[in-house]
């Protein structure tokens, strides 16, 4: 007899199914923003380990440059020659660091700015379309990026907010965007 009462109760919850929704856009954007800035997280750490290493590199030719110099003072009386070619060399090895160091830079700053303009202009802006609000200064992000994003120009933001020097933004600064 309980076979009986339990029956019909099975065969209720067996047609009972849960109803399928599809996956949240507002998660599946989150997720992605997430996804992005870990990416611009991981290229910023691996641009700043080659920067260090090209700054490492640049540290120890100064320092030969400097031994070789205070070595060339002390024995003047030995080959010139071959002392001033190994200098010419080290120094011209300078040159090309310093010169990739201020192309690496340059490229940092560029990709950055263009990802940071991405993901910026991703977001929501809570309305303020077209400029206007108030921008609170994120980790890594640049006049530009920020200007971009609004689409407004650097100059304006400058002007708005009395930026003595547009270069040094503090993350959690808040900009006042025109």
């Amino acid at each position: 007899m309980r076979l009986f009462l339990l029956l019909p109760l099975l065969l209720l919850t067996a047609c009972i199914t849960p109803r399928e929704t599809g996956p949240d856009p507002a998660a599946q954007e989150a997720l992605r923003q997430r996804e992005q800035q870990r990416r611009i997280e991981e290229y910023q750490r691996s641009t700043q380990v080659s920067l260090q290493d090209s700054e490492q590199q640049l540290l120890d030719l100064q320092r030969e440059v400097r031994d070789l110099r205070d070595e060339l003072a002390r024995n003047q009386s030995r080959d010139q020659e071959a002392f001033d070619q190994r200098l010419d060399r080290l120094e011209q090895g300078l040159r090309q660091l310093e010169a990739r160091q201020r192309k690496d830079r340059e490229e940092i700053v560029s990709v950055l700015s263009k990802r940071m303009s991405e993901l910026m202009a991703s977001q929501p802006r809570g309305g303020n379309s077209g400029g206007g609000g108030v921008h609170t200064v994120g980790p890594g992000e640049t006049l530009s990026a920020i200007a971009s994003a609004y689409g407004v120009s650097s100059r304006a933001i400058i002007q708005a907010n009395n930026l003595s020097n547009p270069d040094r933004l503090r993350v959690g600064q808040k900009l006042r965007i025109p």
